[in-house]
């Protein structure tokens, strides 16, 4: 945080700038790790995510990666093919991301798949307000649209 105090000594006006930096926490992808089983049916084809962990990944200038490991069980006797996964990430109402992650990779029963969502940094002080006026909290959903 820059600043400037300003001391009004009636004949003149006197600034002092301050600056204060700390360091500061927040856990805003511990919402995003669940042990709580979800079923995904597509016809015939029954999945459970049986966990998933987010963690960060890649930062630019442009984008900030969450990378999100799942645990992924298979129920069918056949191998279960995956080419992309489409995905939506909104913060208090505020989109910071759609788009999909070309997996390319067969489910195995028992299997791991790893996806990665980018936020749009853009709109991060945006969210970072909404964060603040929320008393710092922050509702985080990531869907996958048409599941």
């Amino acid at each position: 945080m820059k600043g400037y105090l300003i001391f009004d000594l009636k004949v003149t006006e006197f600034r002092y700038p301050i600056e204060l930096s700390n360091a500061m926490e927040t856990d805003i992808l511990s919402g995003l790790s669940s042990n709580v089983p979800k079923e995904i049916v597509v016809g015939p084809v029954s999945l459970t995510i049986r966990s998933t962990k987010s963690y960060w990944g890649d930062v630019s200038e442009d984008y900030t990666e969450i990378i999100t490991m799942a645990t992924i069980y298979n129920e069918n006797l056949i191998p279960v093919p995956i080419t992309k996964i489409h995905y939506l990430v909104e913060m208090n109402n505020i989109r910071l991301s759609e788009g999909s992650s070309n997996v390319a990779t067969v489910i195995q029963p028992k299997s791991e798949a790893t996806f990665v969502t980018r936020l749009d940094n853009r709109m991060l002080d945006e969210c970072w307000v909404s964060h603040i006026k929320n008393g710092e909290r922050t509702k985080v959903k990531i869907a996958l649209p048409g599941y």
